[in-house]
């Protein structure tokens, strides 16, 4: 079953394998929020009080970095690497300072696709092609395509046959 408890086991596990020489400068917390159907994965900086820990675990002044992931996840037909590499783009984020407390690398978070050239260098080659495809072919159906609206165009006469109504009256 996935729940936030599947998740920190995933992020443990993939810090440990791929991003075990990026010191853990402050706490990182990872959960499922809201079915968001673009945005998959988000890293922000939060309170310690903000996830229910107390105060006296962090040392003073040191801000949590909290990782928000899809609640479209939990369901099982995503598959596994599909979660995994979400999560490791949030820990690539935080390993280039952004909602952590490393010195920030980038001007921008996503700057030269510095987010895709790090997945590469730390093993995930693979992953991020698979993703892409996974993504384009199956996301849609579990998310629902969107509805079209159709647009009631009103009919608008032309120019000739204003002047016709006007001239006959």
């Amino acid at each position: 079953m996935r729940n936030d408890q599947w998740l920190e086991n995933r992020l443990n596990l993939i810090w440990n394998k791929h991003f075990f020489d990026i010191e853990r400068k402050n706490p990182i917390h990872i959960h499922f929020g809201k079915r968001a159907k673009t945005r998959l994965g988000s890293i922000r900086l939060a309170g310690s009080r903000e996830h229910g820990e107390e105060r006296k675990t962090n040392p003073p002044n040191t801000p949590n970095s909290l990782i928000t992931i899809t609640g479209y996840f939990t369901n099982e037909i995503v598959p596994e690497y599909v979660v995994d590499l979400v999560i490791a783009h949030e820990l690539c984020h935080y390993a280039h300072g952004f909602c952590s407390s490393h010195p920030q690398l980038y001007k921008n978070p996503h700057q030269g696709k510095v987010i895709d050239k790090e997945l590469y260098k730390r093993g995930f080659g693979e992953e991020v092609k698979r993703q892409k495809t996974w993504l384009k072919e199956s996301w849609p159906a579990i998310i629902g395509s969107p509805k079209r609206r159709r647009i009631k165009r009103r009919k608008v006469s032309s120019l000739s046959s204003i002047f016709k109504l006007l001239i006959s009256n």
